[in-house]
């Protein structure tokens, strides 16, 4: 897994995200500041698990807060292996150069059919954390903002 300072542990499932700034993508003088952040995540639980949903708050510069829920993880419902390591990478818009994200993931246990939650961190966007160009290539599709 890779270092990040956003770490969270439940259930014996590990959770590591890594936010960055694309100032390439950015246009500060029109408050638009674009981010993404990878989603690490190591499944260290006793049984195979499926993804099923998540549930995202953003809460922006202006402390501006937005929820987004979704009826999948990156456009999937993922079976994950145990002892296995699933991640993706999405994108973040926002109007201020700093903000926050945090939420859960529902997870399902595959041979029990226990359904529980595991939290996502507690993640701070900021400019500062950037990178200069995109390493691999992927379409970045700005997330639907609703209240």
């Amino acid at each position: 897994m890779m270092t990040s300072p956003y770490f969270e542990m439940t259930n014996d499932i590990e959770l590591r995200v890594t936010p960055m700034f694309l100032s390439e993508f950015s246009a500060p003088e029109q408050r638009e500041y674009a981010f993404v952040y990878k989603v690490e995540l190591q499944n260290n639980y006793d049984d195979d698990i499926q993804l099923l949903s998540k549930q995202i708050i953003i809460r922006d510069g202006n402390k501006e807060q937005y929820t987004l829920e979704f009826e999948d993880v990156n456009d999937e419902q993922a079976c994950i292996p145990a002892g296995e390591m699933y991640d993706y990478t999405t994108y973040c818009p926002l109007e201020t150069p700093t903000g926050s994200l945090r939420g859960s993931m529902t997870v399902m246990s595959l041979s029990s059919n226990e359904v529980f939650e595991v939290n996502i961190p507690l993640v701070f966007f900021r400019t500062e954390l950037k990178i200069d160009a995109i390493t691999e290539p992927q379409e970045f599709i700005p997330l639907a903002l609703s209240v």
